[in-house]
């Protein structure tokens, strides 16, 4: 899946989770995750390889089909 900040977050409501456990699913360290989870949701933040499998990896899990339109 091609990841934009709008469904990060939306993966993310999806699941149920707070950014700060997104960011422990991520590997983020404990100081300042929510705030890198709030950056890539807000686009301030790109989204590499590896977080892109890993939100990969959690949409399947969770059968998270995006709402946003293609374009």
């Amino acid at each position: 899946m091609e990841w934009t900040p709008e469904k990060v977050k939306d993966l993310r409501q999806h699941v149920g989770w707070t950014q700060p456990e997104l960011a422990e699913y991520l590997g983020y360290g404990e100081a300042g995750a929510a705030v890198r989870v709030s950056e890539l949701e807000n686009g301030k933040r790109g989204i590499s390889g590896p977080v892109g499998r890993l939100l990969d990896m959690l949409s399947e899990k969770h059968n998270y089909k995006s709402s946003e339109p293609k374009k």
